[in-house]
């Protein structure tokens, strides 16, 4: 009995390895999340999921899957250091965690449009919770390209904690409600 236990629990361990090696594993699929979080459900009109990855999140920000959030009015200074001009757009998760007060579920995510002197985006700074504990701010994959320069790409990055660690609601450092 005790033998066959062993190889079960083997087979169930080869197999939660196999799927936290897939491609999937990439990307935060809200409709995962427990159902009793705030906001849970699909986050763009296109694929449901923000993706928590370099390259698939650089894909989302170009296509502007982000655009049918709820938004700032209009773009405005960076009161931090985010260049020029900035617009927030917060996905459904987000809006209803801010809302709510507290920790952000898992699937939250922001994204600051990053302008230069006129209304071209010039590149994003993004936040996507990927944990449901925050820790020092590595629940969050964080990600900021301007000018084609790329200045975060990774869970916990230090260039966005340090900031967003102080004086904020779960690393959100924006004002809410959005104006």
């Amino acid at each position: 009995m005790i033998r066959t236990l062993g190889i079960a629990a083997a087979g169930v361990l080869i197999a939660l390895s196999a799927a936290a090696c897939s491609d999937d594993a990439a990307t935060i699929d809200p409709s995962a999340t427990d159902t009793a979080s705030p906001g849970t459900g699909p986050e763009d009109s296109t694929s449901g999921a923000v993706p928590s990855e370099p390259g698939p999140l650089l894909a989302f920000l170009e296509d502007k899957k982000y655009a049918g959030w709820t938004a700032e009015a209009e773009r405005h200074q960076s009161t931090g250091p985010h260049f020029g001009g900035v617009r927030v757009f917060v996905n459904a998760s987000m809006e209803a965690s801010l809302q709510a007060g507290g920790l952000h579920p898992v699937g939250a995510a922001a994204i600051k449009e990053l302008y230069g002197d006129d209304d071209t985006v010039l590149g994003w700074s993004a936040m996507v919770k990927v944990s449901p504990e925050s820790g020092d701010g590595e629940g969050w994959f964080w990600y900021e390209k301007y000018n084609e320069t790329v200045y975060a790409d990774s869970i916990g990055a230090g260039a966005c904690t340090g900031c967003h660690g102080s004086g904020s609601v779960d690393f959100f450092k924006s004002e809410f409600p959005l104006k």
